[in-house]
């Protein structure tokens, strides 16, 4: 559904996009349920991802220069993106798309429709602005124990305005 919220936010230029998916729940399945044309990776995802489809699948859009990548999903989507974009384009350009359980991190939009809205501006040529936003992730075992504590995990390069991205 924050998938779909954010394609229909794109307006008309969903389809000024050359869009790259997997075919099935990691993007191919909310762009054909809406009608939009996409280029298939060659990736090919489980039928419940894991971290490894994740990092596989950016590797692959670094490899075939890619101007964006977008995540839907919270900040251990993000940490895995930005280790893998550490180490092969630290320039890439990623926006993510809030549907994790918990988001610490600075690569979210504040929600679905802000992450279109967003990317939209772009699209148009109304935005130009990137910044490097921190990705963090809560520590786990300190929340069982009643203690809110993120984890720095890495940094990724964003479209920014500071009406549609969060802070961390």
């Amino acid at each position: 559904k924050r998938t779909k919220d954010f394609c229909n936010a794109l307006g008309e230029c969903v389809t000024a996009i050359t869009w790259r998916a997997p075919q099935g729940i990691m993007g191919g399945n909310v762009l054909q349920s809406l009608g939009v044309e996409f280029h298939s990776t060659e990736t090919q995802i489980a039928a419940i991802p894991s971290v490894a489809d994740t990092r596989a699948l950016v590797a692959e859009y670094c490899a075939c220069n890619v101007d964006l990548i977008i995540l839907a999903g919270g900040d251990g989507t993000a940490a895995a993106i930005a280790e893998v974009i550490a180490t092969v384009n630290p320039h890439q350009l990623v926006l993510g798309i809030p549907a994790g359980v918990k988001i610490q991190s600075g690569v979210f939009a504040i929600n679905p429709t802000a992450a279109g809205q967003l990317l939209a501006a772009l699209v148009r040529g109304d935005l130009l602005n990137t910044e490097i936003a921190q990705v963090r992730d809560l520590d786990e075992l300190a929340l069982q124990q009643g203690q809110v504590k993120s984890r720095y995990m890495g940094t990724l390069r964003v479209p920014f305005d500071g009406h549609f991205v969060q802070s961390v």
